[in-house]
């Protein structure tokens, strides 16, 4: 069987880590004896213009095997910011464009997998109808929980009708969470084509310390730094917490919008010393981190998975989160608590009840594992794939 991924976002020079589960999920289905490619349109925005990446990106292609999977890429620029339409369109050309190229080096794939309607999905509807090759496409996008796309309530949306065609041409639409596949039935308007698979976590990348430090002991986050991760909240529950572990240490890892905003509300809560916020670090600098605490915070207010719950839960650690869309989906009584999201009491009273209880690491990774194994669900797809290529 041969694979093609089209992905919405994916790992660039400038961004080694952006939609890295993509690729994490082809090396799985490799691993599986699948053949897997991927063709990505890597559409910068202008405002990152600069000599250095011009020289670099001027809309030529690039292809090669990128750690064993077949890739080609366009590197190009979103040269219609503010016109969606526009965007879209040149989206699904150079789409068009990378398939042309790929098929010509190694061959027609049996299926596509498009990663997010936008645009990934829209184009691959797009190149089904003119190469009759069947697609799926699986949903991440977390403003989709909200039911926004892009800055407009679904429906209100312009791209709700490209994205319904899209929907009526796939084989099966993927929700990587329950709240996530409901939202989309319920403007999508077809259950029988929906099913639900969730991402996947490398567990035998990420595993438990044989001990970790008892005494004066590391929480950590993983997060964009953005608004809708609502770190104001975990900070000044955690600013709470030090009055009863004062050796407590914490640890936030992510870049984003609101650095800035997060490094004066820690000095106003006189959190220097306490607070540590490397930045977007390397896969091995999060495991290294994530190996050193006693245990994970999330506190989003909206999410269609959390990716960095199950890297937490594959590290052995119990995680607190909010009820915000995925993690409903992820945290159970044997891994962690959840809490109503933007309630900080709840939030802080489930922080000493996380740390207070009895949670045994191994546990927790061999459940991480059992429900997340990345050979798990790369098999749930290949299912779904043959299931589509019998019709």
């Amino acid at each position: 069987m041969h694979v093609l991924f089209i992905p919405s976002w994916y790992p660039q020079k400038e961004d080694p880590l952006l939609g890295i589960f993509f690729k994490e999920q082809a090396l799985a289905m490799m691993k599986l004896g699948t053949e897997v490619g991927v063709i990505y349109p890597e559409v910068r925005p202008l405002k990152n213009l600069s000599l250095r990446l011009l020289a670099n990106n001027r809309f030529q292609k690039s292809e090669g095997v990128e750690e064993s999977i077949q890739t080609t890429r366009l590197h190009g620029w979103n040269l219609f910011p503010r016109i969606g339409k526009l965007q879209m369109s040149a989206w699904i050309s150079y789409a068009e464009f990378a398939l042309k190229s790929y098929v010509k080096r190694w061959g027609k794939p049996d299926i596509l997998h498009a990663h997010s309607f936008l645009w990934g999905g829209i184009a691959a509807a797009s190149l089904s109808k003119r190469w009759g090759i069947p697609f799926v496409v699986t949903e991440h996008r977390n403003h989709f929980v909200d039911r926004i796309a892009l800055d407009a309530e679904i429906k209100a949306c312009w791209t709700y009708s490209p994205m319904k065609r899209a929907f009526h041409a796939a084989s099966k639409v993927v929700g990587v969470s329950t709240p996530l596949t409901s939202v989309l039935q319920e403007y999508l308007e077809d259950a029988s084509r929906f099913l639900t698979i969730p991402n996947s976590v490398d567990t035998d990348f990420f595993k438990p310390r044989d001990e970790v430090e008892k005494e004066g002991f590391q929480l950590i986050t993983v997060a964009q730094l953005e608004e809708r991760k609502n770190l104001p909240m975990l900070l000044r529950s955690f600013h709470r917490f030090l009055s009863q572990e004062k050796r407590a240490r914490l640890v936030i890892l992510g870049e984003g919008p609101e650095r800035e905003r997060l490094s004066g509300f820690i000095k106003d809560l006189n959190l220097e010393g306490k607070v540590s916020m490397p930045g977007k670090v390397s896969r091995e600098a999060v495991r290294k981190h994530l190996m050193e605490s006693r245990a994970f915070l999330f506190s989003s207010d909206s999410e269609s998975f959390g990716v960095a719950l199950i890297e937490a839960m594959a590290a052995g650690l119990p995680v607190l989160s909010t009820r915000c869309g995925g993690p409903e989906d992820i945290v159970t009584e044997e891994t962690g608590i959840l809490v109503p999201k933007r309630d900080e009491e709840k939030f802080y009273e489930g922080l000493l009840r996380l740390i207070r209880g009895n949670y045994d690491p191994q546990s927790i990774h061999k459940i991480a594992k059992s429900r997340f194994h990345s050979a798990a669900i790369a098999s749930r797809y290949l299912a779904l794939y043959r299931e589509v290529l019998a019709r």
